[in-house]
This record gives C-alpha cells, structure tokens and sequence, in this order.
C-alpha cells in the first residue's frame, strides 16, 4: 500500500512539473514573439531620435553659420552654447544605447542600421564642436562693450543720493559730473 500510494505522488509531482514547464514554454514562445516587435520599436524610437536630434543640429547650424550669425547677441550666444553642452551630453548617451542594441542584436534585422545611426551621432558631437567652435569666433570677433554714460562716470543723483548717506551735503561732495 505505501509503495502505491508514493508511486501517485510521484505521478502528481511529475504531471504538476509536466504542466509548469508546458507553461513556461508558451510564456518563452510568447516572448520571443514579442522581442521582435520590441525591436522594431527601439529601431523605431531609434531613428525619431536620430531624426530630432538631426534636425535641432541644422537650425543651430543655420543661426551659427548663416548670413545673420554676426547679429546673435551675447545673451542668444551663451543660450546657444549652453544648449550645445547638454546636446552634447544627449548624443553621447544616444551614441552608447545605440553601439549597445546593435551588439545585442548583431546579425539580426536592424544591427546595421543601428551601427549607422551610432555612427551618425558621432558625426552630431563633431558638428556640436564645430559648432561651438563658432560661437567663440563669433564672440572673438565682437568689439568691446564701450562703457555707458552711467558705468563712466556717477549722475549727479548718484552723488547727491551717496552724500546724503555719508551725512555730507552736496556742496562738501564735488560732482563727478561736469553740471
């Protein structure tokens, strides 16, 4: 009796083992359909990123480079190169997750193109250095701010305002400013 009675757990434990691997089986088939799709997501995603990034880079290249470039003003130049820096930063990662799926899916559907695209970010950090590069010159090329009238020389109203903080009149204080 007892070796008929372990004979049906063992039959129990090797049917319930039977059924969780059938389960995992259609679990990993049911995957293996879905990293396809996923892949063809991340190429996707992959090349609006690529597209986005490589239009940003032609509207910057345009107002670095293009005819009005001699206009941008200081504050336009330092937002520009503020914006390059964190672009910078934007196409170095982009470049490492694309080297990184195209090692993972080498020789499938896609390595290729993601092989061009980390290529092609590459070529974006150059333009980003050329870029910057730009702006310097531009900067360079810019004459020295003149002082204005009021960082010259005080107004009449900023030395009458500090003689009367110092307890002086206004005759005791000379004007600085011709009256």
């Amino acid at each position: 009796m007892e070796a008929t009675a372990a004979s049906k757990d063992i039959e129990g434990l090797l049917e319930s083992r039977t059924e969780t691997a059938k389960a995992r089986l259609a679990a990993w088939e049911q995957l293996a359909e879905r990293q396809g799709k996923a892949q063809g997501l991340c190429l996707q995603s992959e090349k609006e990123r690529a597209r986005a990034c490589e239009e940003l880079l032609a509207g910057w290249h345009a107002a670095v480079w293009g005819p009005d470039a001699q206009e941008l003003s200081q504050d336009t130049l330092a937002t520009l190169r503020a914006l390059h820096g964190r672009s910078s930063n934007s196409l170095q990662q982009a470049w490492k997750d694309t080297v990184q799926l195209a090692a993972e899916c080498l020789g499938e559907d896609g390595s290729e193109e993601l092989s061009r695209a980390a290529e092609r970010y590459k070529a974006m950090l150059k333009e980003i250095k050329s870029n910057l590069e730009r702006m310097k010159v531009l900067e360079a090329a810019r004459p020295p701010k003149a002082p204005s009238a009021e960082t010259a020389a005080p107004s009449a109203a900023t030395v009458e305002a500090a003689s009367v903080q110092s307890g002086t009149t206004s005759e005791a204080v000379p004007s600085a400013v011709p009256q």
